[in-house]
This record gives C-alpha cells, sequence and structure tokens, in this order.
C-alpha cells in the first residue's frame, strides 16, 4: 500500500496545530459550512446531535460561517421544533432560526433549501457540506428521518440531483463531508465528484459521538479544503483515540479524504477491471473470482453478525492482479485519489480510502432490493453489469455437499479445502460444525436449506477458532459450540 495514503496521529495532529494554507487558497475567503442534520434516533433518545451543535457553536471562528439545517428527531434537546425542518444561522451566541419548511429530511427539496442558503451567504467564499446521521452505505443511502417513515432516507441520486439543481455543477463545493457510517465508497465518489473537490467520510461504522467540531476553532480564511478534511481526520483520531483508552467496549473508525478531481482515471481504471471479471464468471472460472471474493474483511462487520457487502477496493484489486490487467491501474488511481486515511489498528490494516458494493452470497434476504437499488445509479456499464451479474452467476452454480475434517493444533481447528470446495464454502450461505473438541470437528456443507432447531439447542462449549484455508488465503470463523438434543454438536457458519 501507498505510504502517502496513511497519516500517522503524530503527522495529523501537526497539520492541526500548524497555521493554514494551499494552493487552492482563495485570497481573503470565508468559510460556509454547512450542515445538514438529520436528528434520528441519536438526537431524540440520547441527545447527540444538540451536543455537537455545542460543540460546533464553542469552536466558531471569526472567518466562519455555519448553517444548519435540522429535523427528523422526535425530540431535539434545545429550542429547536421536532415538528418540521429548521434552517438556522448559528453564531457564538446561539442559533438564529431563519425558518422552517414543510418538507422532510427524506426530501431533496430539504437539502436544496439548505444549499441554496449557503451559497447566497457565502457570497463566492469556500462552501463545505456535512451530512450528520445515519449512514447506510452508497445502495441505501444518508439520513433517517424517524419523524416521516414514508421518506426517511437521501438516496444517492436524490444527494446528486439536489446538489446539481441547487447550481453546484463543476465543484461548486470545496469538500462534501459524511459524519455518518459507510460512506466512503467508490459509487459516493462516483456520484458526487462533479460537484465538490473533496469528500471526506468512513468506511465503516462511526461511533455514536462522531466527529470532533473543534476542528472548527483552527479553520480560518486562508484554509485549503485539504488541510480542513486532514484537520478533521486529526480531531476525530485523537477524540476517537481517547474515547477508546476510556470506554470498555473499543470502537472502530476509519476516515478517508479524497480527491474528487482525480476520481475520472480511478473510474476508467475499475470498469475495465470489473468488464474483465465479467468475462470470467461467464465464462469457466467463476470459482477464481469467487475465491478473491471469499474472506475479505468485512465492512461493518464488528460486532454484527450482518453482511453488508462493503470490502475495501483497494485489497479487491491487489487480490485480482493475477486476473485482471487493468487491476494494478486501479490500486495505482486510489494512490492518486486517496489523499490520506486513519483508523484503528484492525481497520487500518484492511480499509485504505474506498469501499466497493460487492454481494457475496446470491441469497441473502435484501441482495435483490440492493441490486435494484444498484441499477438506479449511473454507474459505467461494465462496473454496474459485473456487480448485478456476479450474485446471479454464484446462484446458478451447482450446489456440492461435502464434509471435512477439521484437524487440532493448539486449539485452533483448521480446515484445509481445495480451490473448487474454497468457491462452494463461498457461496453457500450456512454450514454445519459438527462433532465435539475432544472427537475431532467436521465442516458440513449443508447448503441453504439446513435448519437447526433452535428450541432444542443450548451453549455447551466456549467459542471455537476455526480456520478455512485452500493454501492461499485463509478465512478465520470464530464460532459458538452447541448441543442439539444430547446429539453431535453444530455450528451455524457464514463466512
Amino acid at each position: 500500500m501507498s505510504f502517502k495514503r496513511h497519516i500517522s496521529l503524530i503527522l495529523a495532529l501537526l497539520l492541526a496545530m500548524a497555521p493554514f494554507g494551499g494552493a487552492e487558497n482563495g485570497g481573503g475567503s470565508f468559510w460556509t459550512i454547512m450542515v445538514y442534520m438529520v436528528g434520528s434516533d441519536l438526537e431524540t433518545y440520547s441527545g447527540t446531535a444538540v451536543k455537537d451543535i455545542k460543540e460546533m457553536q464553542q469552536s466558531l471562528s471569526g472567518d466562519t460561517q455555519l448553517i444548519l439545517l435540522t429535523g427528523g428527531a422526535r425530540r431535539w434537546h434545545n429550542e429547536l421544533d421536532a415538528a418540521s425542518p429548521v434552517l438556522s444561522r448559528l453564531t457564538p451566541d446561539g442559533l438564529v432560526q431563519l425558518g422552517t419548511l414543510d418538507t422532510c429530511m427524506g426530501d431533496k427539496e430539504t437539502l436544496k433549501a439548505l444549499l441554496r442558503e449557503g451559497i447566497s451567504a457565502s457570497n463566492g467564499g469556500r462552501l463545505a457540506l456535512i451530512f450528520w446521521d445515519h449512514g447506510y452505505g452508497p445502495i441505501e443511502g444518508f439520513g433517517n428521518d424517524i419523524t416521516n417513515p414514508e421518506d426517511r432516507r437521501l438516496s444517492l441520486n436524490e444527494i446528486a440531483q439536489a446538489l446539481d439543481e441547487a447550481g453546484c455543477s463543476g465543484s461548486r463545493l470545496s469538500l462534501i463531508g459524511f459524519d455518518a457510517c459507510f460512506m466512503a465508497g467508490c459509487e459516493t465518489a462516483f456520484m458526487l465528484a462533479p460537484y465538490a473537490d473533496y469528500l471526506l467520510a468512513s468506511q465503516e461504522i462511526e461511533p455514536d459521538y462522531g466527529w470532533d467540531y473543534g476542528f472548527l476553532s483552527a479553520l480560518d480564511a486562508s484554509c485549503s479544503a485539504m488541510d480542513m478534511g486532514l484537520n478533521v481526520m486529526a480531531a476525530y483520531q485523537a477524540s476517537c483515540e481517547t474515547n477508546n483508552r476510556v470506554s470498555p467496549q473499543k470502537h472502530p473508525y476509519t476516515l478517508s479524504l479524497v480527491r474528487l478531481d482525480r476520481l475520472s482515471g480511478l473510474t476508467q481504471a475499475l470498469n475495465l477491471m470489473l468488464g474483465e471479471l465479467s468475462y470470467i464468471i461467464h465464462g469457466d472460472e467463476l470459482a477464481s473470482v469467487s475465491s478473491v471474493r471469499v474472506g475479505k474483511w468485512g465492512i461493518g462487520r464488528y460486532g454484527d453478525e450482518a453482511e453488508y457487502d462493503f470490502i475495501d477496493l483497494y485489497e479487491l484489486a491487489g487480490d485480482c492482479m493475477s486476473l485482471s490487467a487493468n487491476a494494478e491501474s486501479v490500486t495505482a488511481a486510489l494512490d492518486e485519489c486517496v489523499v490520506g486515511c486513519v483508523g484503528d489498528a484492525d481497520s487500518a490494516q484492511h480499509a485504505h480510502g474506498l469501499s466497493i458494493y460487492f454481494p457475496q452470497f446470491a441469497d441473502m434476504n435484501r441482495t435483490a432490493a440492493w441490486q435494484q437499488k444498484l441499477t438506479d445509479l449511473p454507474l459505467p456499464s461494465e462496473w454496474k453489469s459485473f456487480i448485478t451479474d456476479y450474485p446471479m452467476a454464484v446462484k446458478s452454480a451447482e450446489t456440492i455437499d461435502n464434509e471435512v475434517r477439521a484437524e487440532a493444533a493448539n486449539g485452533v481447528y483448521t480446515v484445509e479445502l481445495s480451490d473448487a470446495e474454497m468457491f462452494v464454502f463461498n457461496r453457500l450461505k450456512y454450514f454445519v460444525y459438527a462433532g465435539t473438541p475432544e472427537e475431532g470437528l467436521c465442516l458440513v456443507y449443508a447448503g441453504n436449506d439446513y435448519e437447526l432447531n433452535e428450541a432444542s439447542a443450548s451453549v455447551k462449549y466456549d467459542r471455537q477458532c476455526l480456520i478455512i484455508s485452500n493454501g492461499k488465503k485463509s478465512v478465520l470463523l470464530p464460532a459458538m459450540m452447541i448441543q442439539s438434543d444430547g446429539q453431535s454438536g453444530a455450528i451455524w457458519l457464514r463466512p
């Protein structure tokens, strides 16, 4: 991986303390920060949004304007009205409300109202747009307006349309940031590239406390968009590390800064690479592509058995070098686009700036729904075709039942699979792990229809560690050993 794409905490903190300045500075201009804040359950139950508003207020500098559009919570822990979205200007003395809207936070017209107010107030100065709430990735979009179940979220299409209709074409914004989970996807970058110079977002989940808005105190007229992004990253990393030291539950975190004006090269290389993979899966080598996908670090899998189907694009391209002549071009283009990224120790090994939606299982409940939403995005043809066709190719592959004995060494059970067996392992959703730790364990390919009578299942053993390997790569599967009707143990497995 490229050295320049990983910013150490010390370097980032030095950037945060140093005077700002950059090549794209507009002499004498000031910053206007627009915050699209969907309160959702975060504000309703915990007051998290208001805490951040107070943090913003305390950190405002004289050169910065901050315009808020708030809504989507059943209760606000300040004077804000929960009945309708509220447009406000934040000053060091507090909120100055500018008016209310009769729309909801999942409506692009609401976002357009914020954009138009911010563009008007900026008077030609620098503009940044920050989305604050839950993020659901490029496919599901951003935000959770719990006051309006019919239109909870903004899709990427809606965000792009709002930016376009508000007059942001031609990179009118210096920076678009997501203080939200999962929004650092190459799909997000592709959709927003025409409207901003930089994207600042997280590949992983975000802790509830989100960004540290203390970065605003150092924001002044001489600050470049890149410097602002680096400063946010430094403050965020320092905040996360501090919280992780005092919290019994360590939270993963990532944040990456992406140059959107360099994205065209990445889009072209990615489209060509996925076109080559499409040719492979329509031939006789589906297993070779499947073996690349299996075992990838699952973005968002921390503390959650759900599979979000986001994987790191840099890791994917690196493992596709033998399959695609364009894979190296993808990694090179990522080095050009990704200015830097920060993360906790585990995430930093597997998150290098941008994720990609790449479904692993053909039969997951939401795969079909997500595939439909994917077709609504105007992605390049080969890119969209591959992501659409791959699950169908996997689903149509022949089911193979198999059993492989796991050998124990130092308390770790290892199953060695051939490439063909690894393909089956990747494709199936459920597995059974039979036997006992004393007698040896057997991995059973049970297909997608195996059912365990959960009423008669009880926990008998501690968590066991199983490694699936084909000699080229290994997949670590911690699983709970359970006993069914006093007979052999069984485990539900999902890679």
